[in-house]
C-alpha cells in the first residue's frame, strides 16, 4: 500500500466512523445505553425562552446589511 502524498485528502477508515467504542467493537462487549434525564416545566420554559431569544436575534442579523443598504444606499456602510 502506497502513502498519499502531503497535504492530499483522504477518507477515513470505516473504524473511525463506527459509533461504537474500541471496547464495545469487540464481539462479547455489551451495549451500553444512556437515558436523558426528564426536563422539568420550569426547565423547558428556560430553554424556549432561549430559544425564541436567540431566533430574535438570529433572523434580524441575518438581514442587516441588506437593510443598511437599502435605507443607505449612497453611504459605505450600507454596501
Amino acid at each position: 500500500m502506497t502513502r498519499p502524498p502531503p497535504g492530499s485528502l483522504t477518507a477515513p477508515s470505516p473504524r473511525c466512523l463506527s459509533p461504537l467504542s474500541a471496547a464495545q467493537r469487540h464481539a462479547g462487549a455489551p451495549a451500553q445505553t444512556t437515558s436523558l434525564p426528564a426536563l422539568s416545566l420550569p426547565l423547558k420554559k428556560l430553554v424556549w425562552s432561549y430559544s425564541l431569544a436567540g431566533f430574535g436575534y438570529i433572523l434580524p442579523a441575518t438581514f442587516l446589511s441588506q437593510m443598511a443598504a437599502q435605507r443607505f444606499p449612497a453611504s459605505a456602510f450600507g454596501q
